[in-house]
């Protein structure tokens, strides 16, 4: 069975370039299954990393947040919300720094806890995207007191706390991430920006 959670992360037009034609998906390791996602949960198989995949052969693309899944055997599978991509000019990417799963060695204890995972993060996602933050961060709580050791969680706080305007907690939850999880692309840019936005405004303030 394979070793999987998910990681959902709400991105803006600064996290990830985006173009009118191509999408890039590029992992570490490579050759990782790519899926997309639909809002009912169906999954799409459309190639393995490294892959540039066509707009006009997937026009779910240009119409809809779509979400891209890269999953490969004795790692935790990711994911990612991509924004429309005909709100953006550029080369688009996404780039995932795959991780060993610590999820479970059995089979039927693995199953639950990844049931348990991918349901909660998903009903986390739904909040988030309702802008319900508070419920959003309650339930991300309770997940980490059972998964402390999955990075997307604490990725998933991070984006609550941005999007609260919290930015000093959204930055602890984010260099959390990274210390699990060290140098996913995704949040590293969460963190650069953050300590940018930081810097200007410690410069302000000594003005």
């Amino acid at each position: 069975m394979n070793h999987i959670a998910l990681l959902v992360l709400m991105l803006t037009s600064a996290l990830i370039g985006c173009t009118t034609s191509q999408l890039r998906v590029r992992s570490s390791p490579d050759s990782a299954d790519v899926y997309l996602v639909a809002n009912d949960g169906t999954a799409q198989k459309i190639g393995k990393t490294p892959l540039v995949i066509d707009g006009r052969q997937y026009p779910r693309l240009y119409s809809d947040l779509t979400q891209i899944r890269v999953v490969k055997d004795g790692y935790i599978a990711q994911s990612v919300l991509v924004p429309q991509l005909g709100y953006f000019a550029g080369d688009g990417y996404v780039s995932f720094d795959l991780t060993e799963t610590e999820l479970p060695k059995s089979c039927s204890e693995q199953e639950q806890a990844f049931n348990d995972l991918a349901k909660g993060i998903a009903e986390a996602t739904n909040l988030i995207q309702k802008h319900q933050f508070a419920d959003a961060n309650l339930l991300l709580r309770n997940l980490v007191l059972k998964y402390n050791s999955v990075a997307v969680l604490y990725d998933l706080q991070g984006n609550v706390f941005y999007l609260q305007g919290d930015f000093v907690h959204a930055l602890d939850a984010y260099n959390h991430a990274n210390t699990l999880a060290p140098n996913n692309a995704q949040t590293l840019l969460m963190i650069h920006r953050l300590r940018d936005m930081q810097s200007s405004v410690e410069g302000s303030n000594d003005q």
